[in-house]
């Protein structure tokens, strides 16, 4: 005989005169549903089963967030009981539901939280879950209501985001700095303006690229942890050696300042190829003279080198240099145009 797992849950009707399509949500532990869970992935081949394939990587970012936050998913996870669970009434609480439900392998069917809920078994936490549970609906209707999560729900603007860590203060060194510098870079410089902090609104590029091409910077190891980039007042510093880099661009590139709609510099592409290319000067100064931070004056034989080269304009630019793996190939042209200065 299986366990059972008794609980109340709050049942919910969405339209009254559509009681067949009521369901219940209640909190039990994770551990108890991943026991019962049953996952049905969609192959292409057996057109059969309505999930995504599990994105392993997704899992452990999932149960990595378990770990070390102060974690808790206000979402529920959507699941079909299939085996039979026993619905009885509270007296004076006609919302209110005892549920009693048999623990059984492969009766609990995932429809939406698939990862959640790895995530939290790969962690090895067990932690109280809100879930939405229908009891025994068909295949078609399960696959209707992952369809009109997953297809008619918009993702949020990931600019957007990274503008939220502000007010959460709970994301790692890296993160929060890259924001500062990216706000920063908005608000003074040859930048100003030109960032869109929340992914919308003025700006010609998103805060998203300054964001994550900075992160590159401040990882461990790399060029803003070394001595001279972490003294006190080291925002300052940062955001005085990138300022002074743009300006000295800005220098050559007047034109593209005038009118950035003719060009890809300013575009997602050429901010990531151009911050990666100031990683190499900075390394390139750094290796040179230990400790040296380089002032717009160090920056003019360079980004003169480079304006005489390439003229980013988009007609000649865009196409070639889309998506991530364009603006890899960009950053390496332009690391290309200036090496020969570099190995003197």
């Amino acid at each position: 005989m299986s366990d059972i797992l008794q609980t109340l849950a709050l049942k919910v009707t969405p339209k009254k005169d559509q009681p067949d399509n009521s369901f219940y949500v209640l909190a039990m532990p994770a551990s108890i549903l991943a026991s019962m869970k049953l996952i049905p992935v969609r192959y292409p081949t057996l057109r059969k089963g309505i999930q995504r394939l599990t994105d392993e990587k997704r899992v452990k970012e999932i149960a990595n967030y378990i770990i070390h936050k102060e974690a808790s998913f206000p979402n529920t996870i959507i699941v079909s009981f299939t085996g039979d669970v026993n619905v009885s009434e509270v007296d004076g609480l006609p919302d209110l539901f005892r549920l009693e439900i048999p623990i059984i392998p492969e009766t609990a069917v995932i429809i939406d939280g698939q990862h959640r809920l790895l995530g939290i078994e790969y962690s090895g936490i067990d932690m109280n879950i809100l879930v939405t549970a229908f009891l025994k609906i068909p295949e078609e209707k399960q696959a209707a209501i992952f369809r009109d999560i997953n297809f008619y729900q918009r993702k949020v603007n990931k600019s957007l985001m990274y503008d939220l860590f502000h007010i959460a203060k709970d994301a790692d060194y890296p993160l929060m700095r890259a924001i500062d510098i990216a706000e920063r870079l908005n608000e003074e410089g040859p930048l100003q303006g030109l960032i869109k902090l929340t992914g919308v609104g003025p700006g010609i590029v998103t805060q998203t690229i300054f964001v994550e091409t900075l992160q590159q910077f401040l990882k461990p190891e790399r060029i803003f942890t070394r001595p001279q980039y972490e003294e006190v007042g080291s925002l300052e510093i940062q955001l005085r050696v990138i300022n002074s880099y743009y300006e000295s661009l800005h220098g050559h590139y007047r034109n593209i300042w005038e009118d950035p709609s003719l060009y890809i510099l300013l575009k997602t592409q050429g901010i990531y190829a151009s911050l990666m290319l100031l990683h190499d000067l900075l390394v390139y100064f750094d290796n040179k003279t230990k400790g040296y931070i380089p002032t717009a004056r160090d920056f003019e034989p360079f980004t003169s080198l480079l304006a005489q080269k390439v003229t980013f304009r988009r007609e000649e630019y865009g196409d070639a240099y889309l998506g991530a793996g364009g603006q890899r190939r960009l950053q390496q042209l332009l690391k290309e145009t200036i090496f020969p200065m570099l190995l003197e």
